[in-house]
């Protein structure tokens, strides 16, 4: 008898739990079960009159998320140019200086130039005595 009542017993619980792993899994399909969340308001972008940059790009960032608008590349008047005509941007040129072995000069300085840019090395004014003797030699050409 005790055996029946146990074997009674694990089939009732079994019925029990059968029946309760039905309505739990009925109340999932009920829409009202769990309430949808409610939607979010759409974002009004609210654009930067002031540009953005980086090393690459400029654009108008929207003060209210990450979007950025007129996002494009810097724009330069030539590869000797620094600053950006758009944002003004300025970037750092990689340039290796190419010396003239002639010497350029004006009235009172000479030196090396860059063929690749304006920069001068090796400048220094000229030697006065040699000058005075070159402008009193240029001098007597032109006295009669």
């Amino acid at each position: 008898m005790k055996r029946k009542k146990s074997i009674l017993f694990v089939l009732v619980f079994c019925l029990v739990l059968f029946v309760s792993l039905l309505f739990v899994a009925c109340n999932k399909n009920k829409k009202d079960a769990e309430p949808t969340p409610a939607p979010t308001p759409a974002h009004t972008h609210t654009w930067a009159t002031v540009w953005s940059k980086d090393a690459t790009n400029h654009w108008y960032a929207c003060s209210g998320c990450s979007e950025k608008k007129d996002q494009a590349g810097h724009v330069y008047t030539d590869d000797l140019d620094t600053t950006c005509n758009i944002c003004d941007y300025v970037r750092t040129l990689g340039h290796t200086h190419t010396w003239a072995s002639e010497w350029s000069k004006n009235d009172t300085k000479h030196w090396h130039a860059c063929s690749g840019c304006t920069e001068k090395n090796d400048e220094a004014v000229h030697d006065t005595i040699t000058t005075m003797i070159q402008h009193v030699i240029h001098a007597d050409m032109f006295v009669h």
